[in-house]
């Protein structure tokens, strides 16, 4: 069936259902927790494995609660930029994957 409006004639564009507003997380964790690691280290010979899982956190209590997400203006919302701390973090391990080369003068 056509549509007469693009929009339905409804201005809910971004208010929908609650699984379209979820924020999404990908989580990353060590499977054996910490203290045995550092315990069995030593002996271990191979890499212990990871829980890779793709959390989804709805807006409204669990991202807003548990600090995953902040609460922001209307014009702040369309910043898409990392925040300074993380952003400082992103570089650092930039420069830990890719080292820069040093570059030595020639004497002439």
């Amino acid at each position: 069936m056509t549509w007469k409006r693009r929009n339905g004639g409804r201005n809910k564009h971004g208010r929908g259902r609650g699984h379209d507003k979820a924020i999404n997380r990908f989580l990353v964790r060590n499977i054996v927790e910490q203290a045995a690691v550092l315990r069995y280290a030593r002996g271990l010979c191979h890499v212990l494995p990871k829980l890779y899982a793709k959390v989804h956190h709805c807006v409204s209590w669990n991202a807003i609660h548990a600090h995953i997400v902040s609460v922001r203006s209307c014009e702040n919302r369309r910043n898409c930029e990392l925040p300074q701390h993380f952003r400082e973090v992103v570089l650092r391990l930039l420069h830990q994957l890719l080292p820069v080369p040093e570059f030595q003068l020639c004497a002439p």
